[in-house]
Parts: C-alpha cells; structure tokens; sequence
C-alpha cells in the first residue's frame, strides 16, 4: 500500500510540473505574440468582399502579381521577396480569408475553391485585368484553382513547392479531431513560440537562411489566429487534389526546394508532366522555402519567367 502511495505521489507531481510547464510556455508564447505584433508590417488596405473582409498589401506600380500565401503563414511571410519583385510591376500581397490581419468568411467556407472565389472577387474590385500569380505551398493550390475557374483572369502562375496529394496538407488524424484534447494540443503545445520555431527551423534545408527576427514576427501574426481556424483550413481541404490541370494552358513555373519533405520532387515532376504548358525548376541545397534559402536565384528565376510570358 504504501508503495502504492509513492506511486501516486510521484505521479501527482509529475503531472503538477507538466502543467505548471505548460501553462509557462503558453503564458510566455502569448506575451512574445504581444510583445512583437505592433512592428509586423500593417500598412495596406482592406476590402469587403460579401461578408469577407480581406487585407492587401500593396507595392510598385506596373504589371500586377497577386502572390498567394501557405495555409500556415500569412502574407506577411513574403513581404521581402514582394518588395523585391515589386520593382516596375504592382505586387498584391494578400492575406488569406481567417489568417493575418484578414476576416473570417461569413459562412466560414474555407475550401480551395471558395478562398479562388474571393479572390476572383478581389481582382474583380482591383480591376487591374489579367494578373500573374504566385502561389507558395498550399497557397499555389488556390492559384491553380483560380486559374482554372477564371482563365480569362490570370496571365500565368509560379507555383512554389506546391503539393498535389491529400496528405500534404492535412495534419495527423488526431490532432485534427474536433474535440477538446485536440484544440488544447494545438493552443498550449503545437503552437507555442517555441516548438513553432523548432518546426520552422526544420523546413529549411539551407539552415543559414532561416532569419529568426522574420520569424519572431510571422509568429507574432499567426499566434492570434483562431485554433478553430487553423482546424477548419485543413479539414475542408484533406481530400483536395487539384483536377482538370490539363486544361490550364497559360504559362506555369514550377520552382521547388528539392528536400521539401512535406511536398517531396516525386510531385513536382507529376504535376510538371499534369500540366500542358510548364517548366519546373529544381533548387538545390533548399527546402520549404527556397525564396529565402537562395533568395537571388529564386528572384532570377521568377523574373526571368515573368519577362519571357506574352
């Protein structure tokens, strides 16, 4: 019995320490998102799209290119590389419908193929004609989407380690549930600042690209976003896989980090041979994020690209 008892003691305050650390990691992940939110880039405008109120940033002057963020991130991830690219063109830096500084959809509908709607409605309000697009991760599955809907809007598209299958962009069965202990994981572990950072620092294969105060930023934007968001954004989509790519005919680049693991080459090369009129470009020594692992060959790629379509 007494044994027992030790037992249970030990185990008592195992579990105290455990949640003491937890509620510690929480408290200090929320005072970081405070702490830097205000010196996150805000400056753009909002648009009221039938019950979504959606934030554009706004760069350059020229021919435009909407560039279309991950499900993870928020526009803000790709200020820099918009403020390079914006050089003789208008760059649209969007911020997806629930994530950034951007609104909840009325109906909370957040299917790829509904974010492609709004944002047909938004070029629609822009009225800037056809546009080029860059769509990084899941965020290139939006641009192949709108392309395919709306042909007649977009000029051509630079999809960035885009995946094609289903479980690319789903989280694990269990902490996409929609019950309590998942929405807790999510809030109090698998968003915290610290195992976020971890996770973050893992998708770059070139490491002395990752730029910790870029991501101290990105953290402090996405930490706000609701968990029920975030759930809901992979939900609607873990049976997504893009169709009818052979009746896109406009230009499209494919620019991959060839140790992506989340969006491996194998896919690349399948949805090069998927679509009709395309280039794929394998960057070495990058992964997740090529934009930033070798910013100066991505930008090159990209304008070169941009330049050779009629």
């Amino acid at each position: 019995m007494k044994v027992l008892w030790t037992i249970l003691k030990i185990m008592g305050i195992l579990f105290a320490l455990a949640m003491i650390f937890l509620g510690a990691n929480s408290a200090v992940s929320a005072f970081i998102a405070s702490r830097n939110i205000g010196i996150v880039h805000s400056e753009g405008t909002y648009y009221e799209l039938d019950g979504t109120r959606l934030f554009v940033r706004e760069l350059g002057d020229g021919r435009p290119l909407m560039i279309i963020h991950d499900f993870s991130d928020s526009g803000f991830t790709h200020f820099q590389i918009a403020q390079m690219l914006s050089e003789g063109r208008s760059v649209y830096l969007v911020d997806l419908p629930g994530l950034g500084f951007s609104g909840l959809p009325a109906d909370e509908d957040f299917r790829i193929s509904n974010i492609a709607n709004t944002l047909r409605k938004l070029l629609e309000e822009l009225r800037i004609g056809e546009v080029d697009l860059l769509g990084h991760s899941s965020g290139g599955l939006v641009a192949l989407s709108l392309a395919q809907q709306h042909p007649g809007l977009v000029r051509s598209i630079v999809l960035v380690n885009t995946p094609i299958s289903s479980t690319s962009i789903r989280l694990p069965d269990w902490l996409s549930s929609d019950q309590l202990f998942s929405r807790i994981v999510m809030k109090h572990i698998y968003r915290t600042y610290f195992l976020e950072r971890s996770a973050a620092k893992k998708t770059y294969h070139n490491k002395d690209a990752y730029d910790s105060e870029r991501f101290l930023m990105e953290y402090s934007l996405s930490y706000w976003v609701s968990t029920n968001t975030i759930l809901r954004y992979y939900d609607q989509n873990r049976d997504h896989l893009p169709d009818g790519l052979r009746e896109i005919r406009i230009p499209v680049l494919l620019v991959w980090g060839a140790h992506d693991v989340s969006a491996p080459l194998e896919e690349a090369h399948e949805l090069n041979s998927s679509l009709r009129n395309s280039i794929l470009v394998v960057m070495d020594n990058c992964g997740r994020y090529p934009m930033y692992e070798n910013q100066p060959a991505f930008i090159n790629h990209v304008q070169s690209f941009l330049r050779s379509v009629r």
